[in-house]
């Protein structure tokens, strides 16, 4: 699995097809701010739960 495919699944999760649907790599940026964001928020939230 690459880095823009575990995007594409996890955005597609969050119900964002609007950005699914401009391409891998527009995609993929936002996944990363969104992320990011996250990350500063709570980094406790991604812990092997997240990723199982």
């Amino acid at each position: 699995m690459t880095k823009t495919d575990f995007a594409k699944y996890r955005m597609s999760w969050q119900e964002r097809p609007d950005f699914v649907s401009k391409g891998a790599q527009a995609n993929f940026t936002k996944f990363a701010e969104e992320i990011s964001s996250a990350w500063e928020r709570d980094k406790a939230q991604f812990n092997e739960h997240y990723f199982k």
